[in-house]
């Protein structure tokens, strides 16, 4: 049976559509894509506040106090910012996420290891700091287990330190806000956004 060349047409254009919703899918879909919010996720028209250790429990306790009106941001979405060092699966987080209710909250992963001598100068994440900071308004720290007494200069006697990938990077990520060692340091901070704001959640709330 011979096929015109309309029919081919068509039969070209409708396997390309099935290609079309494949890499759609495929691309969306993908846990790469998905803690990726600077180069997938980002919108201008959207106001945006950083959530550390963006683990299930804590995006959980975020959504239930903007569900049940404790946590009154209507306008805000939530990008959690994580180091792939952690000592967590961030594979759940990017799970949840894609429940339609959860469209609110993104994902931002870093790259790399740092040692305790690295976090309090300009490293391979401050770049990445700035932009995440120069497209939102506020961060919230979660509370958790002991900072390893090594690094503010003390002996472990007793610490149980369980995540100090975790710690590191939530001290480069803090340090970044706080003080005037790197080369955007608080001048950049108190130029760009004075109304900048962090806040210290605990699970407890």
């Amino acid at each position: 049976m011979q096929i015109d060349a309309s029919n081919k047409t068509f039969y070209a254009m409708k396997n390309f559509g099935k290609l079309l919703i494949i890499f759609v899918f495929t691309t969306f879909l993908n846990p790469v894509f998905c803690q990726n919010f600077l180069e997938k996720e980002l919108l201008p028209n959207k106001t945006y506040v950083l959530l550390a250790h963006p683990t299930v429990k804590n995006i959980e306790t975020v959504n239930f106090l903007l569900t049940n009106r404790i946590l009154q941001l209507p306008e805000i979405e939530f990008v959690g910012v994580y180091s792939l060092a952690e000592n967590y699966d961030y594979g759940q987080s990017v799970a949840l996420l894609k429940k339609p209710e959860m469209s609110r909250f993104h994902l931002q992963k870093l790259d790399g290891v740092m040692s305790s001598n690295q976090i309090f100068a300009q490293n391979e994440w401050t770049i990445t700091f700035k932009k995440l900071f120069d497209q939102s308004v506020g961060a919230f720290f979660f509370g958790g287990p002991d900072i390893q007494p090594e690094i503010y200069r003390q002996e472990n006697m007793y610490s149980v330190v369980t995540d100090p990938n975790r710690h590191l990077f939530e001290l480069s990520f803090q340090h970044f806000y706080i003080c005037n060692q790197y080369v955007i340091h608080l001048d950049y901070l108190l130029t760009n956004q004075l109304n900048y704001l962090k806040y210290q959640l605990y699970h407890n709330l």
